[in-house]
């Protein structure tokens, strides 16, 4: 992503007989304040979260439409990573400043709800236990900024404080699950 021209480059790492390349194929004009990008496990089209539009452009990368936005999908304030299920199903969106999670169906491009995991989020990640089923795969999503330990020496001190994942189902998301790291 560039986030100081709003675009996101497209570069060739391979070439067709696997020799190691850096060809800029395209840059794409997307939202404002582009962030981060997922691709769908087909390579048909990726994501890229707009922090300043609260949005996720979905850019074509084959096909008549190849890297060209052919969808904006609003979500929730400032969106920051954003995954997609391995079987391609679900792509979610972080939304840092409004402690949520955005979740959408790829296909429709529609936004299914969005799971309260509080703090900031910034980054995800979900789980691929290889069969065709993305309902039992979990979402990891963990909050930027560190918390400080209750009883704990204080801030001034670097263990004062612990990291924060939220963790949910994709088939039932339920209440998410909080899990504390260690300083």
């Amino acid at each position: 992503t560039n986030v100081e021209t709003d675009s996101v480059s497209v570069i060739e790492v391979r070439d067709d007989h696997g020799g190691d390349v850096a060809d800029k194929l395209a840059e794409i004009n997307v939202g404002n304040e582009p962030r981060f990008v997922s691709l769908h496990p087909d390579d048909s089209e990726a994501y890229v979260s707009n922090a300043a539009d609260g949005t996720v452009s979905v850019i074509a990368l084959a096909g008549a439409n190849a890297f060209s936005v052919v969808d904006e999908i609003t979500v929730g304030t400032e969106p920051r990573g954003c995954a997609i299920t391995p079987n391609g199903l679900r792509l979610y969106v972080a939304n840092q400043t409004e402690g949520t999670v955005t979740a959408i169906d790829v296909a429709t491009k529609a936004v299914l709800g969005t799971v309260n995991v509080g703090g900031q989020p910034v980054a995800l990640a979900i789980t691929n236990d290889g069969d065709a089923d993305d309902t039992d795969e979990r979402v990891f999503v963990t909050e930027f900024y560190a918390e400080l330990i209750p009883g704990g020496p204080g801030e001034g001190f670097d263990t004062g404080k612990q990291g924060v994942v939220h963790v949910f189902s994709v088939g039932n998301p339920g209440s998410p699950v909080r899990i504390t790291l260690s300083p």
